[in-house]
């Protein structure tokens, strides 16, 4: 395996299409179970669009707003920023005190490799487990930093987990002014 990993990382080092190599070699090299197992950081990340006010599902605006703002933002009324925090807050303690009964979970996966040398690269996959029809993962890429990982999480959505919650808070929100919601398992 180790020989594996070496020519993973001469070849995303040595860029253009090693990159591309350094991904099949990554994706034929390790499974979903040994990238679960051995992976550096793990946590929950909650889509972007799933912290939206939906105004075709009423009922998660009850007990947050007044019955007659929650027919206006029915009707279309935009919602004020502090109603879509607001909002936004509920939703992720819906997810921190198990109140919620999902239909999926998505999270990720960070997974650091190590050369013979001590060069690393990070390896960023993110699955969707649904209720019925099992696990659905996706392969994001190898990165030179582990911040860079996050950089990209913060895109599809907010990172949430006991593992990661202190590079979460301390890279991203510290130094980003990135939002994130750490979740205490």
């Amino acid at each position: 395996m180790q020989d594996a990993i070496d020519e993973i990382v001469d070849s995303f080092l040595a860029g253009g299409a090693g990159r591309r190599r350094a991904i099949e070699l990554y994706q034929d090299n390790f499974d979903l179970d040994e990238i679960q197992s051995n992976a550096l950081r793990s946590a929950l990340l909650v889509p972007n669009w799933w912290l939206e006010i939906d105004r075709d599902r009423p009922e998660l605006l009850q007990g947050l707003f007044s019955p007659t703002r929650i027919e206006e933002l029915e009707t279309g009324v935009e919602p004020t920023a502090e109603e879509q925090e607001r909002y936004r807050t509920h939703r992720l303690s819906e997810i921190s005190d198990g109140d919620i009964d999902a239909d999926y979970i998505p999270a990720f996966w960070i997974h650091r490799i190590v050369d013979s040398r001590g060069d690393d690269l990070f390896a960023l996959t993110t699955a969707t487990c649904y209720s019925f029809n099992g696990v659905e993962s996706g392969f994001h890429g190898l990165f030179l930093w582990e911040k860079d990982c996050f950089d990209y999480l913060n895109v599809l959505g907010v990172v949430s987990g006991a593992k990661c919650e202190e590079v979460v808070r301390h890279t991203l929100a510290d130094h980003f002014g990135i939002r994130s919601q750490p979740i205490d398992q």
